[in-house]
């Protein structure tokens, strides 16, 4: 199912805006690794980034808030198949990533909510959208969630042969 072994790969990652990481990281990553166990992932489980690490580019240098000086923001990544680079990855492990990013965010949402925090999401280096309080910013919903799941909706149509590649 998973495209060949020398097929790129992204980086869907996350920050949690906040300047008390120390407060947040454990339940943080208790969570993320009960979600690890709740199901077999395409690639690998979520992690957190290691901020002893030089790789973590896109969260490496990040200001958070209102600190004077620069601090490592608490936040994770999920390794995923590039669709990016012009081939159309098959339907199956499209699928399985929208899954395993859904289930993501999900937990966001309510460690957001539960803790009133702010969460930006990236794709590789690009910012794609937040969550602040637990609701999903129209860039994330919209142009993410709703954009993909509407794709692959189209997709599985088209390989049942309900729809034709001009509808």
């Amino acid at each position: 199912m998973a495209p060949n072994s020398d097929h790129p790969t992204d980086q869907f990652s996350f920050a949690v805006l906040t300047t008390d990481v120390q407060a947040f990281q454990p339940e943080l990553a208790e969570s993320l690794r009960l979600l690890a166990q709740s199901r077999q992932w395409l690639i690998a489980p979520p992690a957190l980034f290691d901020p002893e690490s030089e790789g973590d580019e896109i969260l490496a240098d990040k200001t958070i808030g209102d600190a004077s000086e620069k601090s490592y923001p608490l936040g994770g990544y999920l390794d995923v198949y590039s669709a990016l680079q012009g081939t159309t990855l098959p339907y199956e492990v499209d699928q399985r990533h929208f899954e395993e990013v859904s289930a993501l965010i999900h937990l966001l949402e309510r460690f957001s909510i539960k803790h009133g925090l702010e969460i930006e999401f990236y794709l590789g280096p690009e910012l794609i959208g937040n969550i602040v309080w637990g609701l999903q910013d129209e860039s994330l919903r919209e142009g993410l969630l709703e954009e993909w799941n509407s794709t692959l909706k189209v997709r599985k149509e088209q390989e049942a042969g309900v729809l034709t590649p001009d509808h």
